[in-house]
């Protein structure tokens, strides 16, 4: 879980492949961590999520998460797709049909932002 210190700072982040995502707040960072979104002025919109909240976006919507400076601040995220049910264990860019035996999309081999912030346990 992120803590003390981790963001996802990258203020054009936005969860790439799905159509819409669901953050549920399961605790707050005690400072910091706060979620955002770049609006078409470019400025950073901060959104009240307190525990127990939900939010709903649509994944092409920029986001952000302002660094923690204490505490622990834990969210659990579920991306809606569309396409073909995926049993592959990578964050598959193929929609639809097998991604078998076909080489692995740079937004695969590069490390996300996500992984930059957080470590190899956010592989997604």
């Amino acid at each position: 879980s992120p803590q003390a210190g981790a963001d996802l700072g990258d203020p054009r982040h936005f969860d790439s492949g799905s159509v819409v995502t669901l953050d549920v707040c399961l605790d707050e960072a005690d400072e910091g961590g706060h979620f955002q979104t770049l609006e078409p002025d470019d400025s950073l919109q901060r959104h009240p999520f307190e525990r127990g909240d939900v939010l709903i976006f649509p994944s092409y919507k920029y986001h952000s998460v302002s660094r923690i400076e204490a505490g622990l601040r834990r969210v659990l995220v579920l991306e809606l797709w569309n396409g073909d049910e995926k049993l592959c264990n990578h964050r598959c860019t193929v929609a639809r049909g097998s991604c078998e035996g076909l080489a692995i999309g740079v937004a695969e081999q590069e490390p996300s932002s996500q992984m930059a912030a957080w470590g190899p346990q956010a592989r997604g």
